[in-house]
């Protein structure tokens, strides 16, 4: 657009040489001309171009079909002189319109320019936005896999201590048949050393007057007494040993139901904090937990659902016993 306002000015300034030249050096003077204007009519047009940033001239830009347009004229006008004044203002006002109409596609392309530039920033934002909720998304596969990690930890502890707790009950109770299958020999023992006893009361009875006989006899009964209290003190003490041990065994089956209790109240306070924790849009956590598929097993006697089998096997004992 400045090479078509310095165009106007130099054809300004060449009028009066244009009254002095005769006619063939005048159309001599107009083909220059038109020349001239032409290459600076180009100049025009690159500027154009290289706004918009390289788009061809003859498909994307309405400039060209405005040079060619202008050149046209320029033809149909040339050649003028000073005796024909109207061409000259004529071509005047067809050098200015073109002019006006290559300032109005300028601003048409900056305006356009300007758009771009701005979409730009718009998807710029929009890139920081999904890169912020892919860290997102990342960080919540992170927390899903850090809280399955502890669960499957916590679940291999607790099956550990199950079968270490069951191997002691199992222990326990076999120490217990050992010592009811000791307790029912000593009375057997006992029963058939009574007997033993009534019997040689008998013979004492039947023995009265062989006094070394009574003597040995009594002799013998209090040596079988002493056996048996000695025995009895033996079954006193095998029954203490039972009541001991199974106040022990009793201690240790609400011990276990505590400790399940205080697991399953653990893994309840960490689920439920890791949830709280998750503030995420619904359609990230869709997506991240669509990789996080965890199979719930169910008691068939309390209905209660359980995410794992170590927790599904205590609430099981627990629930049964």
């Amino acid at each position: 657009m400045e090479a078509a306002k310095n165009m106007v000015d130099r054809i300004e300034d060449d009028t009066d040489e244009f009254e002095v030249i005769s006619r063939e050096d005048e159309k001599e003077e107009v083909n220059s001309f038109g020349v001239t204007y032409k290459h600076a009519h180009d100049d025009v047009a690159s500027t154009v171009c290289d706004e918009e940033g390289g788009l061809d001239r003859a498909e994307d830009s309405a400039v060209p079909s405005r040079c060619e347009s202008l050149l046209h004229s320029m033809c149909s006008l040339a050649p003028f002189s000073t005796d024909n004044p109207q061409q000259y203002e004529k071509f005047l006002e067809v050098v200015k319109e073109e002019s006006e109409k290559n300032r109005f596609v300028l601003e048409q392309i900056a305006s356009m320019v300007e758009q771009l530039t701005k979409e730009k920033s718009d998807n710029t934002e929009l890139r920081a936005k999904v890169l912020s909720y892919e860290s997102q998304i990342k960080k919540l596969d992170d927390e899903l896999s850090k809280l399955d990690t502890s669960m499957k930890d916590q679940e291999i502890t607790f099956q550990e201590k199950l079968r270490s707790l069951t191997a002691n009950l199992n222990e326990t109770m076999a120490q217990n048949s050992r010592k009811d299958a000791r307790i029912a020999e000593l009375t057997a023992t006992i029963a058939e050393k009574d007997l033993r006893i009534l019997s040689l009361e008998h013979e004492l009875q039947s023995a009265a007057p062989n006094n070394a006989e009574i003597e040995n006899a009594q002799k013998a009964l209090e040596k079988q007494q002493r056996e048996n209290a000695s025995q009895a003190e033996i079954i006193r003490l095998l029954q203490e040993e039972i009541a001991e041990g199974e106040r022990l065994l009793t201690k240790a089956r609400k011990d276990y139901r505590d400790k399940l209790d205080e697991i399953s109240e653990q893994w309840e306070r960490n689920y439920r904090a890791e949830s709280s924790k998750s503030s995420t849009p619904k359609k990230l956590l869709r997506s991240a937990s669509a990789g996080a598929k965890s199979q719930f097993f169910i008691c068939d006697r309390c209905l209660t659902a359980f995410p794992s089998n170590g927790l599904y096997v205590a609430h099981r004992f627990k629930c049964l016993s």
